[in-house]
């Protein structure tokens, strides 16, 4: 077992070579843009004072529209973009782009679990072995507004790797998945824009106005993610959206979808989502408020699930950076017996930039499943298969994780976390494996309450 550990440890540490060979020329570990964010998620939403990107920032395009111009086709100027794989000035003319990137990562679990899950944490779920995360691909052709008054654009993402499992969309990548385990294909992203002055509408399958984590590796500050983002929030809509740029300060957005990560809506009943994005003249804070409401539940039974989550980011003087998050669920008839499920969480990120390549953050979360309906398994995200089955049960879980992102230019990014989990039943409840056998905790193959995990990823974009 100490072998493989080994093995993976060497193959992270050996890409980071192969990757700083390969890169070394100077540059800036920017990640791909975030236009095709649906809007009112503000990640990484502003500049700095001076036009420095705040700590935590990594997108190149921070626009609060989606369209990836800030609805008036005022492009970002880049100095130098490093290296790009597919840089072909026939396709750059005509607006269209393609970028990646190889994430991969290694997680050491000290309570090594024979069943080498870590718990319910998702994405790095694997204890003490190499997980090749992400091989991500993006077409894209952003909307240009400033030349006319109408464009058409699109894109589409293809993730292939261990996270496929966690971005899967029901009626499509479940149909394909079928033979490996852990390592498949997603397209978490197909859509196609039409711009009109300050209006962008947007037809497809693309990602949730929800949150503040998001599924792309370079657009997250730690490798694992927290449990408001694996198990309280949607990842993938398919529909229509309108996007509307007010002013430069305010932007809103609206559609009809088929609900949570559906490709196809059993139940045929449509959903409502919604944002509003707000960012201060000194461009130091930025609310993003949205909301989804719709019938979530299997065809002939009547409920409602009502969906909103509030992203605050503040700036800090010149070095720090401060996030706050708060989400709040409610389901009706949940599976038809008339038991109503709520779910809420509060996180908090803090990030302090050293210098131009390395940064500091800290994360503390406490997600609070009321009735028992969210955590549904081990390696498993909202009851999808693959993984080992837990039964939910009321609980409040919380984690606290701080770490490091090294850019040593601007394709290759180095990131570790150190991460402690911990849960506590609620309301009498008492912890369940799968099989319905009592047990002692979710971690550490159903043995503890508690649980250390420490990882390492690098990030090589082309």
């Amino acid at each position: 077992m100490k072998s493989v550990r080994l093995f993976g440890f060497a193959l992270i540490v050996g890409g980071l070579a192969t990757g700083i060979a390969a890169a070394q020329m100077p540059g800036y570990a920017g990640s791909p843009s975030l236009a095709s964010q649906a809007p009112s998620t503000l990640q990484y939403p502003f500049p700095a004072a001076g036009g420095a990107q705040p700590v935590g920032y990594v997108a190149e395009e921070p626009t609060p529209n989606g369209n990836g111009n800030g609805g008036n086709g005022e492009e970002e100027k880049k100095e130098d973009e490093g290296f790009k794989l597919f840089k072909l000035p026939a396709l750059r003319e005509r607006g269209f782009e393609i970028r990646g990137w190889l994430d991969q990562s290694f997680t050491y679990n000290p309570g090594e679990p024979l069943n080498r899950f870590n718990g319910p944490v998702t994405f790095n779920d694997r204890s003490n072995e190499y997980q090749m995360n992400q091989l991500y691909l993006v077409a894209e052709r952003a909307t240009k507004t400033e030349e006319r008054d109408w464009d058409l654009g699109g894109r589409v993402d293809l993730l292939y790797g261990t996270d496929h499992r966690f971005t899967t969309a029901v009626g499509l990548e479940d149909t394909w998945n079928q033979g490996s385990r852990f390592y498949g294909l997603a397209m978490p992203q197909l859509y196609g824009d039409f711009a009109f002055r300050k209006w962008v509408f947007r037809f497809g399958h693309f990602y949730t106005l929800h949150g503040y984590e998001v599924v792309r590796a370079p657009d997250n500050f730690f490798l694992s993610h927290a449990y408001t983002m694996q198990y309280g929030e949607p990842f993938t809509h398919t529909g229509m959206m309108a996007m509307w740029q007010m002013t430069e300060r305010f932007s809103l957005s609206g559609g009809i979808l088929q609900g949570w990560d559906n490709w196809t809506d059993a139940n045929r009943k449509a959903s409502f989502t919604g944002g509003v994005n707000w960012v201060s003249e000194s461009k130091r804070t930025a609310l993003a408020w949205a909301v989804t409401a719709g019938n979530e539940q299997a065809p002939g039974i009547p409920s409602t699930r009502t969906f909103s989550s509030v992203v605050l980011t503040q700036r800090l003087g010149d070095k720090w950076n401060y996030v706050f998050e708060n989400d709040y669920g409610y389901e009706t008839n949940v599976g038809g017996g008339g038991t109503d499920a709520r779910w809420h969480s509060f996180v908090n990120y803090l990030f302090y930039e050293l210098n131009e390549k390395w940064s500091l953050g800290a994360r503390y979360e406490w997600f609070t499943d009321v009735d028992g309906t969210r955590v549904a398994g081990i390696g498993i995200r909202d009851g999808m298969l693959k993984g080992i089955p837990l039964t939910a049960i009321p609980a409040r879980w919380q984690e606290a994780t701080v770490g490091f992102n090294y850019k040593h230019n601007k394709n290759v990014t180095l990131r570790s976390g150190a991460r402690w989990d911990w849960a506590v039943p609620i309301r009498g409840a008492g912890w369940v494996d799968g099989g319905g056998n009592p047990a002692q905790g979710p971690y550490n193959d159903f043995t503890q309450r508690r649980q250390f995990l420490w990882d390492l990823d690098m990030i090589v974009s082309f």
